[in-house]
């Protein structure tokens, strides 16, 4: 569920040295940090040790919105056709550079590539285990020049891929001394290099316990090899009782990573604050957004309890009945935080930019998915609100990519244009 929620906006003020008015000197901060020719009333940019702090104040009006195109430049998807048109189970789409499109079509396990004018040029992989082979297609990530890498959850292998579809090579990434848990992977650099967190399994506790592991994220070499611990950072609360009583907590916030060009970003949820990091792992820029927390009420707690439980009835239908007692036993005991998070995800684009979506709660009104739009210095410009129905995949300087389906489920990939009012 999506929606367009109010945020009631505070600013923050900058301590400037002394002499000036107050007005005076935020007047003068703003005009200094402000991106050229933008009206950015609240927006602040400063430096704390070391680190670029961009400060939005409060979000501007429908004046500064990003308007996408009435009707898609491209579509590519069939309900009948020739094979390659059909789409089914669609993870990820991604531009090149020649405009062109690669689809990583989970259903078929197969990637598909498409020229400028959403023509089938060639399919890579195939079911299977071998290279550049897929058992559970789940991520493609853009890699350096016109490739692509995808990762097989199955087989826990990325598959590196030309620009026409050519297989390339393999990657594995090794596992760092000491680490039990498994890593899996969440983004590559320009440079060939690859990161990865780690995810530590939900396991029973007696007596139970309620905590926030910390999650480690490290960068690898191009060819997976040694790790170097890039910094740890907090996960998802969760609930770990005995038997099958464990899960994570319902509207917890959690720690999002990604990589584009040579930055990696690093979201806590639970607060509007966007780390941007070199390859490195150094801290270089925070980006600030002023909100109020959304409170959670009882009904919000009714809601996915009720939701929760009719869930978990279809998968473990099949089941022995211990399955489905637990998770009842987790709804009752589990607790709820008193707040949503500010966050759901983030999607990043080419030179820096970076859209955010905000936490929606649940039982909200469904509605098209708005993203707020933020330039390379953290300035927020704006929000854009997708066609109705629309996913997300990708998005450039003038265009976003998304996936349809339709009330039959026939899936659609669209190629629309956008452009600031």
């Amino acid at each position: 569920m999506r929606g367009r929620h109010g945020l009631r906006a505070r600013t923050t003020l900058v301590r400037l040295g002394a002499g000036l008015g107050l007005g005076t000197a935020w007047t003068l901060l703003l005009a200094a940090c402000a991106p050229p020719g933008a009206e950015s009333p609240g927006f602040a940019v400063y430096d704390s040790a070391g680190v670029t702090i961009a400060h939005n104040g409060r979000e501007p009006g429908d004046d500064r919105e990003w308007r996408v195109s009435a009707e898609p430049l491209l579509t590519i998807g069939v309900v009948h056709g020739d094979e390659p048109y059909q789409l089914w189970d669609v993870r990820a789409a991604v531009r090149l550079r020649n405009g062109g499109m690669v689809i990583a079509n989970a259903g078929t396990r197969e990637l598909r590539y498409y020229d400028g004018r959403g023509r089938f040029v060639a399919s890579a992989g195939r079911e299977g285990g071998g290279p550049g082979e897929f058992r559970a297609l789940t991520w493609l990530f853009q890699y350096r020049g016109d490739s692509v890498i995808a990762f097989d959850l199955g087989s826990r292998q990325l598959s590196v891929f030309g620009p026409n579809g050519g297989f390339g090579r393999t990657v594995t990434l090794s596992q760092p001394p000491d680490e039990a848990a498994t890593v899996l992977p969440r983004g590559a650099a320009l440079d060939g290099a690859l990161f990865g967190v780690s995810a530590d399994p939900i396991v029973p506790s007696d007596p139970p316990r309620v905590h926030r592991p910390l999650q480690r994220l490290y960068r690898f070499n191009a060819g997976g090899g040694e790790p170097v611990l890039i910094g740890r950072f907090p996960g998802a609360l969760r609930y770990q009782g005995r038997g099958t009583a464990l899960g994570l907590v319902s509207f917890t916030g959690r720690s999002l990573y990604d990589v584009r060009d040579n930055w990696l970003f690093v979201v806590m949820t639970d607060t509007f604050a966007i780390q941007v990091r070199s390859l490195d792992g150094i801290l270089r820029r925070l980006v600030r957004f002023a909100w109020q927390p959304i409170p959670v009420t009882d009904e919000h707690i009714a809601l996915e309890r009720r939701q929760q439980l009719e869930e978990w009835g279809d998968r473990y239908a099949r089941l022995p009945p211990q399955m489905m007692e637990g998770k009842r036993t987790l709804m009752e005991v589990m607790p709820f935080p008193s707040s949503f998070p500010a966050i759901d995800t983030i999607a990043l684009g080419g030179g820096g930019a970076f859209w955010v979506r905000r936490y929606v709660p649940i039982g909200s009104p469904k509605t098209p998915e708005r993203w707020m739009v933020f330039d390379v210095t953290g300035y927020f410009s704006g929000a854009v609100e997708l066609p109705a129905g629309l996913t997300l995949l990708d998005f450039g300087s003038d265009y976003l990519i998304g996936v349809m389906r339709d009330d039959l489920g026939v899936e659609s990939v669209r190629l629309y244009s956008i452009e600031r009012r």
